[in-house]
């Protein structure tokens, strides 16, 4: 005969296991159907929808087709925009407007 503790120790394993299958197909169904959703994707919607893969037909979804990850940064540099360099035309011009406007007239 088993040891009853094996049988519990498995079956705490076991739910534990199917708790965060649960957590993590939920968290990856919510970001895909959202995306298919506001994109107009019906055809994977639906499929998202019915088909129960644990997350990996969601994340291939997320990341294949709605190009959901390609704006992340995954270095923690900041990222710099280039300024660009006004022409002496413009320089010219905003003194121009600048010195027009400081003008005072005396009365």
């Amino acid at each position: 005969m088993e040891n009853p503790n094996d049988i519990l120790v498995f079956a705490s394993l076991f739910w534990g296991v199917i708790l965060v299958l649960i957590v993590w197909s939920t968290v990856w169904k919510g970001l895909a159907l959202w995306q298919a959703a506001r994109r107009g994707d019906k055809g994977w919607y639906i499929a998202m929808l019915i088909l129960q893969t644990a997350g990996i037909l969601e994340i291939i979804y997320l990341v294949f087709v709605a190009k959901f990850f390609s704006g992340w940064k995954t270095s923690a540099r900041p990222v710099t925009t280039q300024q660009s360099v006004p022409t002496p035309a413009q320089v010219s011009s905003s003194e121009t407007v600048s010195a027009e406007h400081n003008t005072t007239s005396s009365v």
